[in-house]
């Protein structure tokens, strides 16, 4: 109990009915400027199964509401320190814990409007009406509760939300989220520039290092890709060591000089338990006007395997939008390998810095 010096309360409680064996526990984390006080609120809590912490000191108080999480906060507005920490509470990390305040000299309407003023939840104006006074904090131990009800559903629905739309291994979209993300850009007329990224030597490095390794990697890639792109764009996992990343407002140059940035940024990561060095290949195409979305792929995808057979670990800009093989305008969507025509003449396609193999 604290040890303030204080002046005796003025109140007594009235007569308490037997303990309600239904009502549910919390835990009450009570400072009172006289360790009466704090027996009489305990008393008025008896038979709620109620646990009590008492601080000894105002400036205790908010190191056990982060440790200890308590339910509710019981102050004493007698105490000079009220006001402050009921807005330190309030503005801080512990905001959601209910704060009820007990006047036990009855400062009336005004004392009311300047406790709920300063982030008091409830004020208590006559504490020796017992069964109010345990009906009032107890509604706001049942708030508190439905509170942290609330917070934990949107946690799961978040999570929920989590799983449905982003690949587990990567945190980008997963090719369902991405297809719809996508789809939404079909009748978008804004500037746009897709980029096609694909892991040089994936299979190389699954066969060789192990899938952990080759999880690495892929989870490397998948920040890497996230810190390069803004809130709008769109970044997804089209399929094994495949990306998509889709630039909102930005001109080929543009796309081509961040898909370089995202080459160089994995050529310099260093992988845990992969001895050499990773590279990407990426083919980027500007959207024409009229060019639906799979043309925009297909043409970005030309890029890409352009970018494989001149070497790998370089960007490549693809042409203007052309007629497009037939196998570039309607892949099934869980193809991740597809059979590419070998043109009689490659297209005309601008090279990008291409780094150390």
């Amino acid at each position: 109990m604290n040890s303030f010096s204080s002046p005796s309360p003025a109140v007594l409680l009235d007569t308490l009915p037997p303990p309600d064996p239904a009502a549910a526990g919390g835990t009450f984390l009570v400072l009172q400027s006289d360790p009466r006080r704090e027996h009489l609120i305990a008393t008025a809590l008896a038979g709620t199964a109620a646990e009590f912490l008492t601080p000894n000191s105002p400036e205790a108080v908010e190191r056990m509401v982060a440790r200890a999480a308590p339910d509710v906060l019981v102050l004493d507005r007698s105490m000079h320190e009220w006001a402050a920490l009921c807005r330190l509470l309030k503005s801080g990390p512990a905001h959601t814990i209910p704060i009820v305040l007990v006047d036990w000299e009855g400062g009336g309407e005004l004392a009311a409007v300047e406790a709920l003023e300063a982030g008091a939840d409830e004020y208590v104006g006559n504490p020796s009406h017992t069964l109010e006074l345990c009906a009032r904090i107890n509604n706001q131990l049942r708030h508190k509760r439905r509170m942290d009800t609330l917070k934990r559903l949107r946690a799961e629905r978040d999570s929920w939300r989590f799983d449905a739309t982003l690949d587990a291994l990567t945190s980008v979209l997963n090719r369902k989220a991405l297809d719809r993300a996508l789809q939404q850009l079909e009748h978008d007329d804004a500037e746009q520039s897709l980029v096609f990224l694909d892991v040089d030597h994936f299979k190389e490095i699954n066969d060789g290092y192990g899938h952990a390794v080759g999880d690495r990697v892929l989870a490397a890639l998948g920040r890497l890709l996230r810190d390069h792109v803004r809130p709008n764009d769109v970044v997804g996992r089209y399929g094994g060591e495949e990306f998509v990343v889709v630039l909102r407002g930005a001109s080929p140059e543009a796309a081509r000089r961040v898909a370089e940035r995202i080459r160089q940024s994995i050529f310099a990561c260093d992988i845990t338990g992969l001895p050499r060095r990773v590279t990407v290949s990426a083919g980027v195409a500007p959207r024409a006007v009229g060019e639906s979305i799979s043309e925009l792929i297909g043409r970005a995808d030309l890029a890409l395997y352009a970018a494989k057979r001149a070497g790998r670990n370089r960007v490549l800009l693809a042409p203007t939008a052309s007629p497009l093989p037939d196998t570039f305008r309607s892949a099934p969507p869980d193809t991740l390998v597809r059979s590419l025509p070998r043109p009689e003449r490659a297209p005309e396609l601008e090279v990008g810095h291409a780094g150390a193999e």
